[in-house]
């Protein structure tokens, strides 16, 4: 295996194109070397552009730089950003203006309190419906 081969981004990548063709998006990779976006997806004739950040291990909740260095804010590069984990099977998707420089996602625990006020984001209210309702409103 080579040493640029990132088997969990790639895993993760894997993970939320599968949720997007299972929802009826038409899914495409770029092939370029090292794109803003990893993934392309079509929906009523729209085209989306998804960064996929993947955590691999079992972090109380989701938590991810939205910055490169090659690049700095992913703003007017991406649409979506697709946080997964593998370890929880979640994606939550946030838009890059709305994610901050390190966003934190908890796990759903519908007994927190705090999740009714909304001080504490939850990753289940980032789910993919979200982004279908832009696109298609």
């Amino acid at each position: 295996m080579s040493d640029d081969c990132n088997v969990v981004g790639q895993t993760g990548e894997a993970a939320v194109a599968a949720q997007l063709a299972a929802a009826g998006f038409h899914v495409y990779a770029p092939i370029f070397c090292k794109p803003e976006s990893d993934l392309i997806a079509e929906l009523g004739g729209k085209l989306v552009r998804f960064q996929v950040k993947t955590l691999a291990g079992n972090a109380p909740a989701l938590r991810f730089p939205t910055w490169t260095a090659s690049t700095g804010s992913y703003v007017g590069l991406v649409d979506w950003f697709a946080f997964h984990s593998l370890h929880h099977g979640i994606t939550a998707f946030l838009k890059p203006e709305e994610a901050g420089t390190r966003p934190t996602l908890h796990y759903d625990d519908s007994d927190d309190p705090f999740h009714e006020n909304k001080s504490t984001r939850y990753a289940s209210d980032y789910a993919l419906g979200r982004v279908i309702k832009e696109i298609l409103t």
